[in-house]
């Protein structure tokens, strides 16, 4: 994760693991706008959400588990692709033979469309995908996108979602399935792009940009002849609340010592009994 992509504190109240598979690559045109508007959307929305980049020179820096993802999820979108142009050909086949030449043309075209429809970006919550851009700007704008980040219903069928999961450290064989469509929730990146990881990267580059423009405040003002602006400000980092359920240690308060004990006055001396003179011996 490099310093650049993370700009914003990102919010802890969106619990759920937000991986968008996207491209930095400008070439695609639909794909490379279609990635970008996906990650402002989030950004406004300050949802911690981790990339896989399908651009070859970005995705050779990036991790051994964001490179398993990019292998896999490649793999089946070819799949997918094959799939669809295979059921094509079939309803295609029962023809008249004075039309198989342009059935083969319509083949031919249909496989072309299919092979250069874009699949980029895509947006998976624990581990469903819930479509593109497009899509994201729809469950934004119909208010259900915040229960899905905050997982309080099920991103494959809007129903209320077990208690259970409310934990960004949940794993996956805990995260469990939803019980009205059957979809199993997944983590795909648990110890990759973590939470605080970004929340420490946001406030490196808060820091950055004070520091860049007191530097441009200083250098006109020696320009001006004018003295140089005292030093920048730094605004205190929020702290990272823990993790829900988590057992918070008490800090053990210093023992005060114990009250000195009063100091009891000596008694009176008891003054001796004078003999008398007149005493018998």
């Amino acid at each position: 994760m490099s310093l650049s992509s993370v700009r914003i504190r990102p919010d802890d109240q969106y619990k759920a693991e937000v991986v968008v598979f996207l491209t930095t690559l400008s070439a695609n045109a639909q794909e490379f706008s279609g990635s970008k508007r996906a990650q402002d959307l989030l950004e406004i929305k300050r949802v911690h959400f981790k990339r896989v980049d399908f651009n070859s020179d970005a995705s050779a820096a990036q991790g051994p588990d964001e490179q398993r993802l990019v292998t896999q999820f490649a793999d089946k979108v070819m799949l997918q692709r094959r799939s669809l142009v295979s059921s094509d050909i079939k309803s295609r086949r029962a023809v008249l033979p004075s039309q198989i030449k342009k059935q083969k043309g319509a083949i031919r075209k249909a496989r072309t469309a299919i092979v250069q429809e874009s699949f980029l970006p895509s947006v998976f919550v624990d581990g469903v995908n819930i479509g593109d851009a497009s899509d994201l700007q729809s469950l934004e704008d119909d208010g259900r996108l915040d229960r899905f980040l905050r997982r309080e219903a099920c991103p494959s069928c809007g129903t209320t979602r077990q208690a259970g999961a409310t934990t960004r450290q949940t794993p996956s064989k805990q995260l469990g399935f939803c019980t009205p469509c059957g979809q199993r929730f997944q983590v795909f990146l648990p110890d990759s792009q973590t939470f605080e990881k970004a929340v420490e990267l946001a406030q490196q580059w808060q820091k950055q940009q004070v520091t860049a423009e007191y530097e441009q405040r200083r250098r006109a003002s020696l320009m001006k002849g004018l003295p140089p602006p005292g030093p920048p400000v730094l605004e205190e980092p929020e702290p990272v609340a823990p993790p829900a359920g988590a057992v918070q240690e008490e800090e053990e308060e210093p023992q005060k010592p114990p009250p000195p004990e009063p100091v009891q006055p000596a008694p009176d001396p008891v003054p001796a009994k004078k003999k008398s003179c007149c005493a018998v011996s």
